[in-house]
């Protein structure tokens, strides 16, 4: 599976919208998991719930430090 970076652009409580370059191309589908590693280590886990517009898609967070779930 090759790597798809996208950009955080919108935090609206546990929402998460993330943009992709290239357009439809290259938005992950509905149900993908996306990970962002944050500046201090943690990880944040996101489920594409929506796709917004031609290069955005709308997420739902789920948060993970290391190897336990929250």
């Amino acid at each position: 599976m090759s790597a798809n970076y996208g950009t955080v652009t919108q935090v609206i409580g546990p929402v998460i919208d993330v943009s992709f370059e290239g357009g439809k191309e290259n938005i992950p589908p509905i149900y993908t998991a996306l990970k962002v590693e944050r500046d201090n280590g943690e990880e944040l886990i996101l489920e594409v719930e929506q796709h917004i517009g031609e290069d955005i898609v709308s997420c739902d967070g789920e948060y993970r430090r290391s190897s336990s779930w929250r």
